[in-house]
């Protein structure tokens, strides 16, 4: 083999890959972004109790406490 052979065959081997995480790391990314957004939008106007209670539904049992929701006049259901 030359080095005029070798050197687009490194590139091949090496770019590929890198092309491909670059791009599932970015439709990842996206794709967060996105569900970001939507639960933006379904908590948007809601009141602490109705968060409360999303919390409690959706998330972990960590979650509802970080919230505050274990302690005051939130009663979980």
């Amino acid at each position: 083999m030359t080095t005029k052979t070798t050197k687009p065959r490194l590139l091949a081997i090496i770019g590929v890959p890198l092309i491909l995480f670059a791009t599932y790391a970015a439709s990842s990314f996206y794709q967060a972004q996105l569900e970001q957004e939507e639960f933006t939008h379904r908590i948007q106007g809601m009141g602490e109790y109705e968060l409360c209670q999303l919390a409690a539904n959706e998330f972990s049992i960590k979650m509802v406490g970080d919230m505050g929701c274990l302690t005051g006049n939130y009663v979980l259901e």
